[in-house]
């Protein structure tokens, strides 16, 4: 159970690194103080631009975890998860605070399991400036992986097929995936990527907006009802 600190409304700065990548694959956000985790959920998938699958989960430790935090949906997943809720837990109170500010991981996807590690990085004056109460995206480095591989090792060997065009397995890997690496400027990536950001998370506001609205339908339903 967490303890009931008032959260702090000053930004909070965290750098997501893809684990267990060839190549460099991070971002670097700066993030509200009262952020829950189904929200930074979001936001991780918007900036990586995964597909939105609803299983995830965000752990202190992923070998012993004490603290887990998501949802784990699908098909051959174990009961009794003991996930706390992640729209009733937040990142300062459960990582930056109970955690001392250490490293976490988020893992993506119960089937695939992309697995990145979260660090808190400290603020410039400089961050600040950019900051209006919103996510924003401060750095970014490499492209992401195609998600249906099923995790880094997969990764790894697809990337020594479709690097070998004589590989005969190529054309179809690359047909299977539905993916082409691209070799595109940073600084066009990261404005693309923040602008993606900035869409996405306004549809997740209008999202929470629709849940309120039916929640309070549902309540006056109830009030008739019993009158």
């Amino acid at each position: 159970m967490q303890t009931k600190t008032t959260l702090s409304k000053s930004p909070i700065k965290i750098e997501i690194s893809l684990d267990n990548m060839p190549k460099p694959v991070r971002r670097v956000l700066l993030v509200p103080g009262d952020i829950n985790f189904h929200r930074l959920n979001h936001v991780i998938i918007s900036v990586f631009i995964w597909e939105n699958d609803s299983s995830y989960v965000f752990v202190d430790n992923v070998n012993r975890p004490k603290t887990k935090i998501g949802e784990l949906r699908g098909k051959n997943i174990p009961e009794n998860q003991n996930l706390l809720n992640p729209k009733r837990t937040y990142l300062q109170r459960s990582f930056l605070l109970k955690g001392k500010g250490a490293p976490f991981q988020y893992i993506y996807h119960h089937k695939y399991r992309w697995s990145h590690t979260i660090t808190f990085q400290e603020i410039t004056p400089e961050d600040l400036e950019k900051y209006d109460g919103k996510e924003v995206l401060l750095e970014y480095e490499g492209i992401n992986p195609p998600e249906n591989l099923g995790g880094a090792e997969a990764y790894r060997v697809f990337r020594e097929i479709v690097n070998n065009p004589k590989n005969a397995l190529r054309d179809a890997l690359l047909e299977f995936v539905d993916w082409t690496p691209q070799d595109l400027e940073e600084e066009d990536d990261s404005l693309h990527l923040s602008q993606w950001l900035e869409d996405l998370m306004e549809e997740y506001e209008d999202i929470l907006e629709d849940e309120r609205w039916e929640r309070k339908h549902k309540r006056n339903q109830e009030t008739i009802e019993v009158d």
